[in-house]
């Protein structure tokens, strides 16, 4: 930085230009702009994807020309053997199903890798370095497909029009199932969805002879839960008038158009949720359906909040941490970090709560399934069989 002797004044900056360099077949074209704030060239990438050159005032034209194109590739990141190859007619969506999903790219020259980022209006970003390719970019986009589909509400999209993979036979029935495999699972997995449909996730990879053998040896619970008397629920599709559960009790749902940004209110057993306007269906349920998951979160968090001191004076301990979540297969998790509970669990009536709360507490007592543990439980709820067989027949009424 620069500082005028008094009775001095600083001569003029020089006037930004623009100029390019070379990176093997390729001419970047870059924005020379003088600062005085700074004491050194430092390279910079706008928003937009301009590359800039902030300069202290000392440096010439000609010194600068000849550091960025000596060093032009190193300062940007550039790869040359792997030119950046699409423009945005070309890398503006993404096939998931048979649905394109726009997304955006921006360039950052601090991104030493590709990442992905998704707005509270679920608008996709692809951040990416200078110098990136097509097929860096689409392998990329494709190997991320199960997570942005699960974050922007397509996970249907996916299985769309999907065949069953294989068939297992089940006393005297044939079951077909399908398998999915996924980065994130370390084993083999077993789903019974609420469909009724049969589903196994397995790591890539996985031999398809072990999946069946494992598919093969659950037969008799696969036939036991497809063969129950709960009834197969169609997936909500968060549309105006659609009736939610909240408490046990019947909630109506009034979706309505025209806010900056997705907001809920629930008053009078009705959740009226206000979205922007001009979004696509699949958005629109999935903006809805976050915002019930934040009415939930809040539900529960109010209910907990009240019976727990009670609870736990009862039971001799300190009220522990109490966090939220959305466990696939948990009502309520207990570590020596605290107890996590699930956001479902505010769509069941208030005595189900209430057992699922005593039972985690008891954990903390007893951080197991004991004779103890279940004594303990029935000292504090002397009715939990029943709650807790409720809890199982009716638990899958309670998803979002």
């Amino acid at each position: 930085m620069q500082t005028p002797l008094p009775g001095f004044l600083l001569p003029p900056l020089p006037e930004n230009y623009s100029d390019h360099f070379p990176a093997g077949d390729i001419q970047y074209r870059y924005r020379v702009i003088y600062d005085r704030e700074i004491s050194r060239l430092t390279p910079d990438i706008s928003e937009s994807g301009e590359l800039r050159i902030i300069a202290p005032p000392s440096l010439s034209s000609e010194e600068i020309c000849r550091i960025v194109r000596r060093d032009g590739k190193k300062l940007f990141r550039i790869r040359e053997d792997r030119p950046t190859s699409c423009d945005e007619s070309e890398c503006r969506s993404l096939l998931i199903g048979d649905e394109e999903i726009p997304y955006h790219i921006r360039i950052s020259v601090r991104a030493k890798g590709m990442t992905l980022k998704i707005s509270p209006l679920l608008q996709i970003t692809v951040v990416v370095p200078p110098g990136y390719s097509t097929s860096d970019l689409l392998t990329f986009l494709e190997s991320s497909k199960e997570w942005i589909a699960d974050k922007t509400g397509r996970t249907d999209l996916l299985r769309r029009n999907e065949e069953p993979s294989a068939t297992v036979m089940a006393g005297d029935r044939t079951i077909p199932y399908k398998i999915r495999t996924s980065r994130r699972a370390k084993r083999i997995v077993l789903k019974v969805l609420t469909d009724g449909s049969v589903e196994v996730v397995a790591p890539p990879k996985t031999d398809p002879t072990l999946i069946h053998r494992f598919v093969t040896e659950k037969a008799d619970w696969i036939l036991k839960k497809t063969s129950g008397s709960r009834p197969i629920l169609q997936a909500r599709e968060y549309k105006d008038g659609e009736i939610l559960p909240l408490l046990g009790k019947e909630v109506c749902l009034s979706v309505q158009t025209g806010a900056s940004k997705p907001v809920a209110d629930l008053t009078d057993l009705i959740l009226t949720v206000k979205i922007p306007d001009g979004l696509d269906p699949l958005t629109a349920r999935e903006l809805v359906k976050k915002e019930y998951k934040k009415i939930l979160t809040q539900t529960l968090e109010k209910n907990v909040h009240e019976i727990v001191p009670g609870l736990s004076s009862r039971l001799g301990i300190q009220p522990p941490r109490i966090r939220y979540g959305e466990q696939k297969t948990h009502w309520g998790v207990c570590t020596p970090r605290g107890i996590t509970l699930n956001i479902r669990l505010a769509m069941a009536p208030e005595d189900l709560i209430e057992y699922v709360v005593v039972h985690e507490l008891c954990h903390i007592r007893h951080p197991n399934h004991s004779a103890r543990f279940w004594k303990l439980v029935e000292d504090m709820l002397p009715d939990y069989k029943l709650t807790r067989a409720r809890l199982k027949q009716d638990g899958n009424l309670f998803r979002p």
